[in-house]
């Protein structure tokens, strides 16, 4: 038996999905630039610590599963009417509270990820690899709070201006995440580490 949903994904034309989706990919293709203007930015953070190109892929990943999660709870809560827009202050809220017990998990395993795995690396002089794993899991933990936020906030922001949160949320949220993700770690770093 298919829903009213699913008659109408399937009777709208491909083209017509086509350009629903087209400007939104094309465009946040183009914002990804940033992510590469940022890295470069920090090159001379990354050439002292080697060991935070490491991490990086789990800084991603991470910001955007954790992104992605909270978007999709809050679509679906959209979708059955569980929630309105004007609840928009409530989402965020709990979608905060919700992310702190999160950010506090991932750390400790990002910790003793990098504890257990990168206890090899050649550090310079003057830090511990304790104080690198404690700086990567705050920078980690800080990302996954503040993508949550950008999970619950987008779909709201995208319906209240007309738009289908569906089709806008999942990737304008991994465009997004992965530029916060990379600002928060490199300074985070930057200051823990006394870098300039």
């Amino acid at each position: 038996m298919t829903s009213r949903h699913d008659d109408e994904y399937l009777q709208t034309s491909s083209f017509h999905h086509f350009k629903k989706r087209v400007v939104w990919l094309v465009s946040l293709a183009a914002i990804g630039i940033v992510s590469g203007m940022i890295i470069n930015a920090y090159q001379s953070v990354l050439e002292s610590f080697i060991i935070l190109a490491m991490y990086m892929p789990m800084m991603a990943a991470t910001g955007g599963n954790t992104g992605s999660q909270a978007a999709t709870v809050v679509i679906r809560s959209l979708s059955l009417g569980e929630v309105q827009d004007h609840d928009w202050l409530k989402i965020v809220y709990k979608e905060t509270k919700i992310s702190l017990m999160l950010s506090l998990s991932v750390a400790l395993l990002t910790y003793l990820k990098i504890a257990f795995l990168s206890f090899h690396a050649i550090l310079p002089s003057g830090f511990s690899m304790s104080y690198i794993a404690f700086t990567i899991s705050l920078a980690i933990a800080i990302q996954v709070i503040s993508s949550a936020v950008i999970g619950a906030g987008l779909p709201l922001i995208v319906r209240r201006l007309g738009g289908d949160p569906a089709v806008v949320a999942s990737p304008a949220i991994s465009t997004i995440v992965d530029i916060t993700g990379l600002l928060i770690y490199f300074t985070v770093a930057s200051i823990t580490f006394g870098i300039s």
